[in-house]
């Protein structure tokens, strides 16, 4: 057997899926040298794979809104103050080797990437997450057991058990040699169990669960029983120099300095640094062409394009819409085309927008969907509402409001 992804279980195997893996026989193991989290990247750092968990609490940054990090598979966490905790928490993330930041829905999120110093002055110590890849689970069910990254080794055998597939223990060395990955105890629906298949035989599913014995003719064969699985986040393709990049597009492995994609957390890393491709960095407009705009990632982008919907509502963004008065919005599929939506224009999604390192509150705003307290140094070119209530009353839901009789409008101001 390989690759199971129906419903059934069997019940043999299924009353041994909670034997761990220190009782597994040791000749099923490839690889037992189990290594701590940390191995060192290109630039010294610590390196690894952790959940990721948005913090809910409503006050000030950098003290809230960041998220929560537990390295899986560890005793600990190692935090940007150098302590060791269960979780830490980061008060910002870099999704930028991603097209876009993870959703958070409908699981929680995985990502691959490093902790290090803090975005904020005199907040260092509550560090930032630099995300190189992401995942995000199937649903929202409870993770039980050990995390694993699964390949399908393609082998085709006349008879079973046939060690077919190689699951990789996350934040260790420790690679097991499987004859079956049953997925039918997670509700994913028909396109995500076909998704997770097609990431398997990439190398890019990641599964928790446990072990246990799988029986067939020709001997006892090892099988993982998931309770939940990740999907991969489309990222940004990698990168060693410009060379590999399109023409206007620069290659930055100098600034982020990941791994070669291939160099898992746990294994010596040559002291190469990889990077993802990306347009030219800006300031402001004025560094970038008259077809692109400065966007909220602070690389010049081709007007009606957009990386979060906050780019749809940048100065210099010039593209045609229909008129009504409402904000921009980002058509996340496909090319990433700017849209437009007929709603209170302060709604706008704020997401990935920098107000600049200072700690002053400035109001109001949305931000990935939620109503929070914004800090920075000024809110131009952005208005913010003066109170959570306000901002929650106005745009979550947003209230309809009498025409204003704009050319061309669509009968309303907001719909």
């Amino acid at each position: 057997m390989s690759l199971h992804l129906d419903s059934g279980c069997n019940p043999a195997r299924t009353r041994a899926a909670a034997r761990t893996m220190a009782r597994l026989p040791p000749l099923l193991v490839l690889v037992v040298l189990v290594g701590a989290l940390g191995p060192v990247d290109a630039r010294g750092e610590g390196y690894g794979y952790f959940t990721v968990t948005p913090d809910p609490r409503l006050c000030p940054a950098p003290l809230c809104g960041g998220f929560h990090l537990r390295a899986v598979n560890q005793p600990s966490t190692s935090c940007a103050d150098g302590s060791q905790q269960a979780s830490c928490y980061v008060a910002s993330a870099d999704f930028g080797a991603l097209e876009a930041p993870p959703s958070f829905a409908p699981g929680e999120v995985v990502v691959r990437g490093r902790i290090t110093a803090g975005q904020y002055p005199g907040f260092e110590d509550l560090g930032q997450l630099v995300a190189e890849s992401a995942w995000t689970g199937a649903t929202d069910q409870s993770v039980n057991g050990s995390f694993f990254r699964v390949r399908n080794l393609g082998i085709v055998c006349v008879t079973s058990p046939c060690f077919s597939i190689e699951a990789r223990v996350l934040n260790q060395t420790t690679i097991l040699a499987l004859s079956t990955l049953d997925l039918g105890a997670v509700d994913a629906t028909p396109a995500q169990l076909a998704a997770a298949q097609a990431a398997a035989q990439r190398g890019d599913l990641l599964v928790a669960g446990t072990t246990g014995p799988d029986p067939g003719p020709a001997g006892e064969g090892l099988a993982l029983i998931a309770s939940q699985f990740w999907l991969p986040e489309p990222a940004w393709p990698r990168c060693l120099s410009d060379a590999e990049c399109s023409t206007g597009a620069r290659c930055n492995a100098a600034e982020v300095c990941f791994p070669l994609p291939e160099c898992e957390p746990g294994d010596p890393c040559p002291i190469v640094c990889s990077g993802y491709c990306e347009n030219a960095a800006c300031a402001s407009n004025a560094e970038c062409d008259a077809s692109h705009y400065c966007a909220s990632d602070a690389v010049c982008r081709p007007d009606s394009t957009c990386h979060l919907e906050v780019d749809c509502n940048l100065p210099g963004n010039d593209y045609p819409h229909i008129e009504c008065v409402g904000h921009g919005i980002c058509e996340a599929s496909g090319a990433n085309a700017c849209g437009w939506e007929c709603a209170n224009p302060i709604c706008v999604d704020l997401l990935g927008y920098d107000f600049g390192a200072c700690a002053a509150v400035l109001g109001w705003g949305v931000v990935d969907g939620a109503c929070v307290a914004l800090s920075g140094c000024d809110a131009d070119p952005f208005a913010l509402f003066a109170s959570g209530d306000e901002c929650t009353a106005a745009c979550l839901p947003a209230h309809a409001v009498p025409a204003l009789g704009l050319p061309g409008a669509l009968g309303s101001a907001w719909c």
